[in-house]
């Protein structure tokens, strides 16, 4: 069955949410963003990923939803920092607020995603095979190809949610950050090779360069949270096929 193809991972780490992130002058989703983009760049030999979040557009008529692009130039600098040693609080900041600029763009309808869709409908229609090159160039693809799918659904009743990943190998990401915790499902598919390709090697001491930024007893706190994590995310173990 569809459903019996899936791995699903949950995490949940408390002491640690919304209104410490927002403390520490940063937009709690941004953030959490920022720590996907870290914790899949450690575990894939410092690369990034095409990423994918779900941005409402209902305050326009007929609105429906918008992609937010996570994987910014501020994000792949905050990483490369955090991996080389060199990280520092006015790149983490730098990071988020690109990301909550991008984030309140898509919501007013100012995104790229469905804008194209539109174009490559159109071109469709028309036959232009010179409107045609652009959507089948291979960059336009890649770019497309959400390795993660994130959505993010806070609500205090709301312990849990999931979807499946949106390719192949990928991960599906359904995420709520809550006042004092923040709760995570990580999916992926059984038959992706990121899972199943070569033997997941031993887990390595995590130096969480965005806790270093925090107050002490706040660093700790953050450093077990972003640990937990990626220590959940079991199918994010490095493979030949990422690494390649």
């Amino acid at each position: 069955t569809l459903g019996g193809g899936v791995d699903l991972h949950p995490a949940v780490f408390e002491g640690f949410g919304k209104s410490a992130i927002k403390q520490m002058g940063h937009s709690p989703d941004a953030f959490v963003q920022m720590a996907y983009q870290l914790a899949y760049s450690r575990e894939h030999g410092g690369k990034s990923a095409p990423t994918y979040e779900a941005c409402s557009t209902a305050g326009a008529f007929h609105g429906r939803t918008e992609t937010i692009r996570s994987c910014s130039p501020e994000s792949a600098a905050l990483v490369a920092a955090c991996i080389n040693g060199t990280a520092s609080p006015e790149l983490l900041s730098q990071a988020t607020a690109a990301q909550a600029k991008l984030s309140r763009s898509a919501a007013f309808g100012e995104g790229i995603d469905r804008h194209l869709l539109g174009l490559s409908k159109f071109a469709k229609m028309d036959g232009s095979d010179e409107a045609l090159a652009l959507f089948s160039d291979p960059l336009h693809s890649r770019t497309g190809t959400w390795v993660l799918s994130t959505s993010n659904v806070g609500s205090p009743w709301l312990d849990w949610f999931a979807f499946g990943p949106q390719c192949d190998p990928g991960f599906g990401l359904g995420y709520s950050i809550l006042d004092e915790r923040v709760s995570i499902v990580v999916s992926s598919n059984k038959s992706s090779r990121c899972v199943r390709a070569v033997p997941r090697r031993p887990r390595q001491p995590w130096r969480l360069a965005l806790a270093d930024w925090l107050p002490p007893r706040r660093a700790a706190r953050a450093c077990r949270a972003l640990r937990c994590l990626v220590r959940s995310a079991e199918p994010w173990r490095n493979c030949r096929r990422c690494a390649s």
